[in-house]
């Protein structure tokens, strides 16, 4: 529709130009009159005029898809991708395991009245509430199990330790290939001190294992590894992370006593573990 404009004020009007205004005045609301007939015309024929103050897109909602994270850099997509990708590929910084952020290291001695976590799935990457990269030692008792015998005084699986590999160590390696195997290689020294070392498979870049669970039975020590994520990672982080990686892992620790065998079972994010027995652990003797 055309404009209406409000009778013009822009002239002052002065006693020494009192006989001029009206002709003026008559003059401007005839261009007054002019400029909106314009307008209409303009209008009928579709260009409307522009209004600077009118936003003309909305890329950046439209972009972020309900994000929360309001300076997240707008993408293609908000899906995952969990196709074949080199480690290369993803922008963001990856968790530091040893740097400030810092992955669970527990509580220094293992409660003894807590169980190893049931998982129903071993394959699955489902992450558990407890990992912990430690150092960690096995509890005294074994309140959480009736059946079983407390250790002897001093005798204990001590300080045991978690290291996990970045992603600039890892490589793709999707499941169900058994292209690479999940493994552990164990050496023990004179000091009986102990060092696993192998590769494992992980499902996001901001996945981890720690310890679980461990305890000592006897002349057995057993370890139970866990799959989880750093907790300093996002939803979003771990959602944009996802994929198929292997990378290299140690764990290390004390073995406290006279001990035959060492076990150490993978609870959850086991695709192939190689060699293990029925329930997911590995045997070795010491």
């Amino acid at each position: 529709m055309p404009a209406h404009n409000p009778p013009s004020r822009s002239k002052t009007v002065t006693h020494s130009d009192t006989r001029k205004v009206p002709r003026r005045a008559a003059l401007g609301s005839i261009g007054t009159v002019g400029l909106a007939s314009l307008a209409g015309c303009l209008s009928v024929f579709g260009a409307d005029p522009v209004n600077a103050e009118q936003n003309t897109t909305d890329e950046d909602e439209t972009e972020t898809g309900g994000e929360q994270t309001p300076a997240r850099t707008p993408t293609a997509t908000t899906q995952p991708d969990t196709s074949e990708r080199t480690p290369e590929s993803i922008s963001d910084s990856d968790p530091d395991v040893d740097g400030p952020k810092g992955l669970p290291k527990g509580p220094g001695v293992m409660p003894g009245d807590l169980s190893p976590s049931r998982v129903r799935f071993h394959h699955r990457f489902n992450p558990l509430n407890r990992a912990y990269v430690g150092p960690i030692t096995s509890p005294p008792t074994n309140e959480w199990n009736p059946y079983y015998d407390d250790p002897e005084p001093g005798k204990a699986l001590a300080d045991v330790t978690v290291h996990n590999s970045t992603i600039e160590d890892w490589v793709v390696s999707p499941p169900g290939t058994n292209y690479r195997m999940d493994s552990l290689e164990l050496t023990v020294d004179d000091n009986r001190v102990f060092t696993a070392t192998g590769g494992l498979h992980y499902r996001d870049k901001c996945g981890f294992f720690g310890v679980n669970h461990l305890y000592v039975r006897g002349s057995t020590a057993t370890i139970s590894l866990g799959y989880s994520h750093d907790p300093s990672c996002s939803e979003s982080k771990i959602r944009d992370g996802a994929g198929f990686w292997y990378g290299p892992i140690l764990l290390a620790g004390t073995l406290n006593g006279d001990f035959d065998t060492l076990r150490i079972a993978l609870l959850n994010g086991n695709t192939n573990f190689d060699g293990s027995t029925s329930d997911h652990t590995l045997e070795f003797e010491v």
